[in-house]
């Protein structure tokens, strides 16, 4: 099973997960605004692992540029866990 690590707190997740519905369950730091990718309150940063995320898709593309997101920064409210990674909110 895919480990996630999130400001520490290390958590087992099945894989495709989406990151929002386990930030929710684990009572995590992270803050979301919106489900659909179009807010941005959610900018998290992979620290490790960010090729076991899923893709980025157009949308959430736009909204990190509109946002002057940093390279590599992803929307957690998009994000699906493929592998092991460790994020900070």
């Amino acid at each position: 099973m895919p480990k996630l690590t999130i400001d520490g707190t290390e958590i087992e997740v099945k894989p495709g997960a989406a990151l929002v519905d386990v930030a929710d369950e684990h009572d995590t730091e992270l803050d979301f605004g919106c489900r659909d990718g179009m807010c941005g309150t959610c900018i998290m940063t992979p620290v490790r692992g960010a090729e076991h995320l899923s893709p980025a898709s157009d949308e959430e593309r736009d909204t990190l540029s509109n946002f002057d997101a940093e390279p590599g920064q992803r929307l957690a409210c998009q994000v699906k866990i493929l592998g092991d990674v460790e994020i900070e909110s």
